[in-house]
């Protein structure tokens, strides 16, 4: 349902590993005089992603696949790290029309979506109508919080709830 490939790599632990690494990388490059001391931080970064994807795992579980729906794709790294899709129902960018709304409650319907995401910068309005309607809980999350724990642990929260029926 989405139009390319998910730019929110940074959503997923596994991810913010590499991403960790390649900083360190590249911090080293400009300055290997202080490569011990990125050593350091990396290994103190890599503690807390560590830490939270443990987190993510005991919130999550393990499962049959579950699917969520999305307004804007913004899981498709952390949905495949830790099992579950998202579906989005964003409309190149724009709010699903009245036609495309009821195909997405009939979707959300014959999948047994049990929650529906929208981030924070979003008109919640056509989220709030889907969700009554497919009778899903509607979760507004913000994948751009600067803390990216809670960030990352907010959707997990939510996806571990038990709302799958599962």
């Amino acid at each position: 349902m989405h139009g390319g490939p998910d730019p929110h790599y940074w959503m997923s632990p596994s991810e913010a590993f590499i991403i960790a690494h390649d900083v360190r990388d590249f911090l080293a490059g400009l300055n290997p005089a202080s490569a011990e001391k990125y050593d350091a931080n990396l290994a103190s970064v890599n503690r807390k992603i560590a830490e939270v994807d443990s987190l993510v795992r005991a919130r999550i579980g393990e499962g049959t696949q579950r699917t969520v729906m999305i307004f804007h794709p913004a899981l498709a790294y952390m949905g495949r790290d830790y099992g579950f899709e998202q579906l989005s129902f964003e409309d190149e960018g724009k709010s699903p029309s009245p036609a495309r709304m009821k195909e997405l409650i009939d979707l959300a319907r014959e999948k047994e979506i049990k929650i529906i995401f929208i981030q924070a910068e979003y008109d919640v309005r056509n989220a709030e109508s889907l969700s009554r309607e497919a009778g899903a809980r509607l979760v507004v999350i913000n994948p751009m919080n600067s803390e990216w724990p809670e960030a990352v642990l907010e959707v997990a929260e939510a996806i571990g709830r038990g709302d799958f029926g599962f």
